[in-house]
């Protein structure tokens, strides 16, 4: 499936990482009023009636005034899920992604432009994403041989998701399809929610002609998954002049954010989502990553009414009671998902938390 193979080297810390910081977040994730915008003067063009759901929403029928302006991530999720619904689309957000520009995310999308290559082009996104929209894990992964972009909102509770997982991701595509080519595609595209009820094979040609790659659902992040020459490619840059400046911007956003608390467990939750399946989820190395030693890590989390292990185990329950709702999904594909070795090994791990093993719970699931 992959088409050539070229190595790449390391990225910079800055890009492959966003360090975290003992500092203040919001209480709830956010999101960029201009991300609002956008896509209600889309949905106007096209024709909706849009000003009830903004209402109910936002709390205005005006959307907001100011670009910058901050609205509760949850409430943009659900104002998408609930358009989606009274529009009778399913594939809203899929559709709002495909026909989205880089400029919709201001200075975010104008670095993207200005960048030589994809692979700085998504490594400024992934490090200054956080400014447009908080509370989300963004990010270029290339340790492995076919690198990976990455889109996963942290909170578990904003759920339902679809349409902001689709939106972004077709978004993501279309953003790549102005440096790249109108004929560019990945080489598939992943996603962590499961099929609609009501999918059918139109739905699925619907989704190959906006991705023009197979789309797999039930995984445990947003992904698409990426031919390693394209991130290397040289592009025509655009505005590089503004680089400078629109970086300047950004970075003092950065600063005015951080300002803000966090949780600690807030924090090791980042980094389990970043790291599980893929890399090391013992205590001293993220402890490290975050800039704490294991001892102080615990002790804060003990503080918060938690600890390390429980914040392992609770994301891992998250996810793989997903995974398990899908019976396509094999279990050594959840084991490996999960960080275990084989499933055996999943599957003992998982009976000391529910007390039955994975696949007697998928078929408890399957009889209700």
């Amino acid at each position: 499936m992959l088409r050539h193979a070229v190595i790449l080297d390391p990225l910079p810390a800055a890009i492959t990482t966003t360090t975290l910081l003992m500092t203040k977040q919001p209480s709830a994730p956010t999101i960029r009023a201009s991300v609002l915008g956008a896509i209600v003067r889309e949905l106007r063009n096209q024709g909706a009636q849009v000003d009830r759901l903004l209402r109910k929403h936002v709390g205005n029928a005006d959307g907001c005034a100011d670009p910058y302006e901050q609205i509760p991530l949850a409430r943009f999720v659900c104002f998408l899920e609930d358009a989606a619904q009274v529009l009778g689309d399913p594939l809203l957000g899929a559709k709002l992604g495909a026909r989205s520009q880089p400029e919709d995310l201001g200075p975010i999308g104008l670095m993207f432009l200005a960048s030589a290559n994809l692979r700085i082009a998504l490594g400024r996104i992934s490090t200054f994403f956080p400014v447009w929209q908080g509370g989300t894990r963004v990010e270029l992964d290339v340790r492995c041989r076919v690198p990976e972009h990455i889109y996963k909102i942290l909170d578990s509770a904003i759920w339902p998701r679809r349409q902001d997982a689709e939106l972004t991701m077709a978004a993501t595509c279309s953003a790549i399809r102005t440096l790249l080519g109108a004929r560019w595609s990945p080489i598939a595209v992943h996603f962590e929610h499961d099929r609609a009820p009501s999918h059918t094979r139109e739905t699925d040609s619907a989704l190959y002609r906006i991705f023009r790659a197979p789309v797999l659902f039930g995984q445990t992040v947003n992904r698409l998954i990426l031919d390693p020459e394209d991130l290397v490619r040289p592009v025509a840059q655009r505005g590089v002049a503004m680089v400078p400046y629109l970086e300047r911007h950004l970075k003092d956003l950065m600063r005015a954010e951080e300002t803000s608390v966090s949780t600690c467990a807030s924090q090791v939750s980042h980094v389990i989502s970043k790291r599980l399946g893929r890399a090391d989820l013992g205590v001293e190395s993220i402890a490290a990553e975050i800039g704490l030693s294991p001892r102080t890590l615990q002790r804060h989390l003990a503080q918060e009414g938690t600890s390390f292990r429980d914040l392992v185990r609770r994301y891992r329950s998250q996810v793989v009671d997903r995974l398990l709702k899908d019976r396509k999904t094999k279990m050594t594909a959840i084991a490996h998902d999960m960080g275990y070795s084989d499933a055996t090994t999943f599957s003992r791990a998982f009976k000391s938390w529910r007390g039955e093993s994975p696949r007697d719970q998928r078929v408890t699931r399957v009889r209700r």
